[in-house]
């Protein structure tokens, strides 16, 4: 274990960018696509969620998905299509990490590590596509990872690509994580769950009240079943 989490923390220093290997041009910096500019988020989408500690505002032209206990919130580009997508989850951080800001980024680097490394070694090795680093999103320091995943939809197993950003707010852990299947995640998707996690914030009125069941439901059913694998 202790071997993987070096091996993740040595990867983390010569990743030039999250999107490589998802059919994106060449990088020019950490989390970075060339000239990268964030697409705008609807701020009056924005909605109150994990028992009202941060809200969330969906990617312009998104359509947010009905409620799910797999997670706080999720997106997608069309209703009937369920990738790709942006996904909001909460978590409690590693021990000691209450919040982060510029001096604490490498702490908060090294734990994450340290927990991707337990989440995702087989036999010695890490199946992380792309290992944890620092990333700047908007004013938040967060720690950026790519990582293969499952999904289940019509009864049929696929593969996924995953792209996750993490953020501590409010001495909690969100992760937003683009997801796409197999090749298909593309720059607008990865963009998107960028400018998500850049815009969470702690609520404000025109934040609305958690998400109901009855709420901008889906011509199809919510979002698919999904695995991120180790």
């Amino acid at each position: 274990m202790r071997h993987a989490r070096r091996s993740l923390l040595r990867s983390s220093a010569a990743i030039l960018v999250m999107a490589a290997g998802f059919g994106c041009s060449k990088p020019e910096g950490p989390g970075m696509l060339p000239n990268e500019k964030l697409p705008p988020v609807d701020l009056d989408s924005a909605v109150s969620v994990d028992e009202g500690r941060i809200s969330v505002a969906s990617p312009k032209g998104w359509h947010r998905a009905p409620r799910s206990k797999d997670y706080l919130v999720r997106y997608q580009r069309g209703f009937k299509k369920p990738y790709p997508a942006v996904t909001v989850t909460a978590a409690d951080p590693p021990a000691g990490i209450e919040s982060v800001g510029q001096e604490s980024h490498a702490a908060f680097l090294e734990a994450m590590a340290t927990q991707l490394a337990e989440r995702f070694t087989k036999d010695g090795t890490s199946t992380l596509r792309r290992g944890p680093t620092a990333v700047a999103v908007g004013d938040h320091f967060g720690v950026a990872w790519a990582a293969p995943g499952r999904t289940k939809t019509g009864g049929a197993t696929e593969s996924i690509d995953c792209l996750s950003y993490a953020v501590v707010l409010n001495g909690r852990l969100y992760t937003v994580e683009a997801s796409g299947l197999r090749g298909k995640l593309d720059a607008e998707g990865i963009l998107a769950a960028k400018a998500v996690a850049r815009s969470l914030a702690e609520p404000k009125t025109a934040a609305t009240a958690e998400p109901t069941d009855d709420e901008a439901k889906p011509a199809g059913k919510s979002g698919p079943e999904v695995d991120t694998e180790a």
